[in-house]
């Protein structure tokens, strides 16, 4: 981990360890984003570490965005953080003016008869600014919008359907060369495995500390075998979740065009993990896990709701197999070792 690293990621672990609250937690169940939380956040710059030092980020990339991304994961932060870190990067490589306040987000979506439509896009009607990725790559900056109609996932978290007119769009812009062969789906995926991998390392942490003081037939759970066999099961999930998102961090810091592979792996492997290390956490739980009043409940729903977006672990290991399949069979352990495989 890099000097600068360090300090995103001691920032953020405060950030988040000093304001996100219980409260803040039910009034996002309300549909209500937390004022002064994002307010915390956005003072601290962290949703902006990836603009240049010009135009007023910390000139990070994307292993420096891992570690806020992870922690928003591990601290269940109840507000859109993940999505305007990907949407400042996006500004930038777009040469779009770059907001100074208010919540930005960005959203998949598709153009027909001169409007964008959206489909359960995550924070749209939160957000101030959104920024639209059409599938025709096509770029559409928004200002707040109150015409979506409003949904929320699993989580409680905002999301909006509807369509916008694109003649309202505050900007407009094509996709630049800097981001040709990069998806709107990959780099969402992208974004939810690394949040996904720091959910279930909190979700791992919480468990062992309950196996450890849950007392019964007179000494901790954790001292039973079948108790430590579960936990690490889930251990070594947890351990592959985080280095798979890792690794499409570096693979989107050394090419947007060829990181494909690397992202389509990582929303696999933490999506796969999310139903094995769940099942452990409520087993070492019990009815405590699923009460409201008790953390891991807000793990486990993000972690289930976040498998699903930007495409399920079906989805990304079909396209992982046709890709290599394609390719032949002799090309799949060198393009492995050398990073120069495509899907």
């Amino acid at each position: 981990m890099s000097e600068l690293s360090s300090i995103i990621e001691q920032t953020a672990n405060g950030v988040f360890g000093d304001n996100v609250s219980h409260s803040m937690l039910a009034e996002l169940e309300q549909g209500k984003l937390n004022v002064e939380l994002w307010r915390a956040i956005d003072n601290a710059g962290l949703t902006r570490l990836l603009l240049p030092e010009d135009l007023g980020g910390a000139g990070g990339n994307w292993l420096d965005a891992e570690v806020v991304l992870r922690a928003c994961g591990r601290h269940y932060v109840p507000a859109p953080v993940g999505d305007a870190i990907a949407a400042f990067w996006l500004l930038a490589q777009l040469a779009m003016p770059i907001p100074q306040q208010g919540v930005l987000s960005w959203a998949r979506g598709r153009e027909a008869d001169g409007r964008v439509h959206l489909d359960n896009a995550p924070w749209a009607s939160q957000a101030d600014q959104l920024l639209v990725w059409t599938q025709q790559d096509n770029f559409y900056l928004f200002g707040a919008n109150s015409d979506l109609t409003q949904s929320k996932n699993m989580a409680g978290e905002p999301r909006a359907s509807g369509s916008l007119d694109c003649a309202q769009a505050l900007q407009r812009a094509p996709l630049p060369a800097s981001l040709k062969g990069l998806q709107s789906r990959a780099l969402g995926a992208l974004v939810r495995s690394v949040q996904m991998s720091g959910a279930l390392d909190g979700a791992l942490h919480t468990s062992v500390n309950y196996a450890r003081e849950r007392i019964q037939f007179g000494k901790p759970i954790a001292q039973f075998q079948a108790i430590q066999q579960q936990l690490a099961l889930m251990a070594g999930q947890v351990a592959m979740a985080v280095r798979a998102a890792g690794a499409g961090c570096e693979a989107l810091n050394r090419d947007p065009a060829s990181a494909a592979f690397d992202i389509a792996a990582a929303k696999v492997i933490n999506s796969e993990a999310v139903e094995i290390a769940t099942s452990v956490a409520h087993q070492v739980h019990a009815a405590i896990g699923i009460t409201f009043e008790y953390r891991l409940n807000f793990f486990s729903r993000r972690l289930w709701s976040w498998r699903d977006e930007y495409g399920s672990e079906n989805h990304w290991a079909q396209i992982l197999g046709q890709g290599v399949a394609s390719q032949g069979g002799d090309s799949l352990w060198p393009g492995v070792t050398d990073n120069s495989l495509r899907i």
